[in-house]
């Protein structure tokens, strides 16, 4: 019997061109902050500038995840159950989507109590070999503890921080990217992110776009 064989680099390659438009992409995201329970998620855009946007961060105060289950998340089509609103039914939302807009994905998560892990994913390494940074490997090539310092949501102990690297979008700038609340640019469209979320953000749920490292977090609403 012959064996079917894939090629991951070049399957994860056809998984993610043209899948989603941008917003589309981050929807994938927030669902999963939604799904933990979070009740602020941050869209930060960092390392452009004047220049294309080089970093994306997604971070929320959800319930985190432990080493195991992070590992399990990372599952190319792993078992899932999808909520009524989520785009992603097969288990590839969130790893399709952050490869969509970068080309490397580093995930640092903490629990309740006080557990933080993380893993790197690059997509050359995954077509290279096959392989990606887990939470139960060492040595780690990030500091997962310093990089949860860094992009934490508020006082909140647990949560998931999502960075994406190496970023390819659209978007010229940071800037122009992030938007503004005045003419409903960018992430504060009022037809992209405001009203897939609408019923959410009525009920409580705070996203905040935040341009650069120490940008000021701006509701969108």
């Amino acid at each position: 019997m012959a064996t079917f064989e894939i090629d991951k680099g070049r399957t994860l390659r056809a998984f993610t061109n043209g899948t989603y438009a941008t917003h589309e992409a981050l929807y994938e995201l927030i669902d999963n902050s939604q799904a933990a329970d979070a009740s602020e998620i941050y869209i930060r855009a960092e390392k452009g500038g004047k220049l294309p946007i080089s970093r994306i961060v997604v971070s929320d105060n959800g319930l985190g995840m432990t080493p195991k289950k992070l590992l399990e998340s990372l599952k190319f089509a792993g078992d899932r159950k999808r909520g009524i609103h989520e785009i992603s039914e097969y288990g590839i939302g969130m790893k399709v989507a952050s490869f969509s807009l970068a080309d490397e994905c580093t995930i640092v998560s903490k629990t309740e109590d006080g557990v933080v892990c993380g893993s790197f994913l690059s997509i050359k390494t995954i077509g290279d070999n096959g392989t990606f940074e887990g939470p139960f490997d060492e040595p780690c090539s990030r500091d997962y503890e310093d990089l949860w310092k860094q992009y934490a949501v508020g006082d909140k102990q647990c949560g998931t921080i999502i960075i994406l690297d190496k970023v390819d979008i659209k978007y010229s700038t940071c800037k122009t990217f992030i938007g503004n609340t005045k003419d409903h640019t960018g992430l504060h469209s009022r037809t992209r992110i405001a009203t897939r979320y609408s019923d959410k953000i009525e009920s409580g749920l705070k996203i905040f776009a935040v341009n650069g490292r120490l940008g000021t977090p701006t509701l969108i609403q």
